[in-house]
């Protein structure tokens, strides 16, 4: 699991630029549970199809779950890279996400805990949240994520596929995959011109 995210080769307005004239994405999240594995080493490949090789199997906490217990759960070391959690109802349906940031800013304010530690994980969820289909290309993510997250980043985005919720995805290991692609092109792009530059070569040295 990847720690908080402290560094970011590339932002969203960077991606915003680089990522133009992709197409955004629209998403039917009216859909029931499932559940998923992944594999960490494989979320960090280069060559990545879709956002399914990108899929955390994250357990979604309830709208009803009081603030102090969704608080206790960013603790569980199982959930240490995640900036944010998915808040879901019992149908699989998302309804929102919840961020380590929002729950550190009210406790922050004087009596934040007093006054809301009690009260549904509801009445503070982000409730437009970034909500991705797992067949999501990883351009189209990014180009999506360009759209909807600002800077600071300070959430993550949910999953879902043809039965509901299916976990939740890092805005990071997009990033680092939209990262290795540009690399990728552009090895592509020096050893094309390498290798134009030796035929240039060999045709005057013919002439």
């Amino acid at each position: 699991m990847h720690a908080l995210h402290a560094r970011l080769p590339l932002t969203p307005s960077m991606m915003t630029a680089a990522l133009q004239a992709l197409p955004t994405v629209a998403v039917d999240a009216d859909i029931a549970p499932r559940d998923a594995s992944n594999d960490a080493d494989t979320r960090r490949g280069a060559s990545l199809a879709d956002l399914s090789s990108l899929l955390l199997p994250t357990e979604p906490v309830r709208p009803e779950t009081c603030v102090l217990d969704v608080a206790q759960a960013f603790l569980d070391p199982r959930h240490a890279g995640l900036l944010s959690l998915p808040v879901v109802a019992p149908d699989g349906r998302p309804l929102g996400m919840i961020s380590r940031y929002e729950l550190m800013r009210v406790f922050l304010q004087p009596y934040g805990r007093e006054l809301y530690g009690r009260r549904p994980i509801a009445v503070l969820m982000d409730r437009a949240p970034l909500v991705l289909p797992l067949a999501t290309s990883i351009d189209e993510a990014a180009r999506a994520i360009a759209v909807h997250v600002k800077s600071p980043i300070t959430d993550d985005f949910i999953l879902v596929d043809g039965n509901g919720y299916a976990g939740s995805g890092l805005v990071l290991d997009v990033l680092h995959a939209v990262e290795n692609r540009l690399a990728e092109r552009s090895g592509e792009l020096e050893r094309a011109y390498a290798r134009l530059k030796a035929s240039r070569s060999q045709l005057v040295q013919s002439e």
